[in-house]
């Protein structure tokens, strides 16, 4: 797992399986926890994502940029 800039917030999922990482560049990463891979694409924000979480239910994934 790699980050050109300090993570500023991550999260984990309730399950142990996925990991979302926040960082200043401006994405938010998912990660495999097992296999240390991203799922699916990086998420592109406007600004430094500050916060990452996931919804109770764990479907969703909820970001905080600015």
């Amino acid at each position: 797992m790699l980050h050109p800039l300090p993570i500023s917030d991550a999260a984990l999922s309730t399950d142990g399986q996925s990991l979302l990482a926040a960082c200043a560049d401006g994405t938010a990463t998912l990660w495999d926890t097992r296999t240390g891979r991203t799922l699916g694409p990086v998420l592109q924000h406007s600004g430094p994502v500050r916060q990452a979480s996931f919804t109770r239910d764990g479907r969703r994934i909820v970001t905080v940029c600015g």
